[in-house]
């Protein structure tokens, strides 16, 4: 039976910066229709208070889960990635 810790439910972690290639920025910010030049032209993003282009708020959710066989070794590992713009 797997063993699920139910103490973590809910839980929140305070927020941390992330390190996001620039490509990516402009890859997501046409994928959700944000054309602002701000994420997507570099010269527009050097010239703000940042001195570089940045990613929009966002938020990523990554959730793990093992599946373990009756000897207890994991079987499957099922990873997910959600990106939810704030």
């Amino acid at each position: 039976m797997i063993q699920i810790n139910k103490d973590v439910k809910g839980k929140e972690y305070p927020p941390f910066a992330v390190t996001v290639e620039r490509g990516k920025i402009k890859e997501f910010a046409r994928a959700i229709g944000d054309l602002n030049p701000f994420y997507l032209d570099d010269r527009v993003g050097g010239a703000s208070e940042f001195g570089d282009r940045k990613s929009g708020p966002m938020a990523f959710v990554v959730r793990e889960t093992s599946v373990t066989d009756r000897s207890n070794e994991i079987v499957v590992r099922i990873r997910h990635t959600t990106v939810v713009r704030l």
